[in-house]
């Protein structure tokens, strides 16, 4: 039996489109402001269109709707994939990443690890990066700020803290999904990485 193929369209607001798990032939784009997560077959639907409407308005407002993307979402997407019969599951998350955390960024990843982790896949791999290296300043003054330091300063922090490119750290999760490892979950961090990219 061929195992069921994942499809993820958009995830966030830079993206927003229908986000869909599609065990039946390749993913079909949503409209705009449309966040959704669905199993076809057999029909599983995961979000009301009054959620998406103020999902949208929130996004129009400037406003990032953190513990519904990050924990709610991806909960609802390992469900729904889990669901579909996929076997295993990749999530993005960050260091030091703890649902107890008093860090509110800290403890929202770590909420979004243990819903994903509940979600029911059998392997689920867990990626937590420190600073991500980008082409483009996304973020402002801080952002710049970010990726003209770390460089500097990661020869003198531990390897597990020491920064990625995005398009490396993509390349280290599309080669972990390829390769052939026990149920479970695992979490990655730098050194994963490089092995991964060196192997």
């Amino acid at each position: 039996m061929k195992r069921p193929a994942v499809y993820i369209i958009g995830a966030g607001p830079g993206d927003p489109r229908l986000i869909t798990v599609n065990t039946a032939g390749p993913p079909t784009e949503g409209l705009a402001g449309q966040y959704q997560v669905s199993v076809q077959p057999p029909a599983v639907s995961i979000e009301s269109p009054a959620a998406s409407e103020t999902f949208t308005r929130e996004l129009q407002n400037g406003v990032y709707p953190s513990l519904r993307v990050e924990v709610e979402y991806a909960g609802a997407f390992a469900r729904g994939a889990a669901a579909a019969g996929a076997r295993h599951l990749s999530l993005l998350s960050a260091i030091g990443a703890n649902a107890a955390s008093v860090n509110r960024f800290a403890r929202t990843k770590g909420q979004g690890e243990e819903a994903v982790i509940t979600g029911g896949v059998p392997r689920t791999s867990i990626f937590r990066p420190s600073v991500l290296a980008t082409d483009d300043i996304r973020y402002g003054l801080q952002d710049r700020l970010t990726q003209a330091l770390i460089p500097l300063v990661a020869p003198l922090l531990p390897r597990k803290l020491h920064h990625i490119h995005v398009t490396d750290l993509g390349r280290a999760m599309r080669l972990n999904a390829e390769r052939h490892a026990p149920d479970g979950v695992a979490y990655l961090y730098y050194p994963d990485y490089i092995a991964l990219l060196s192997g």
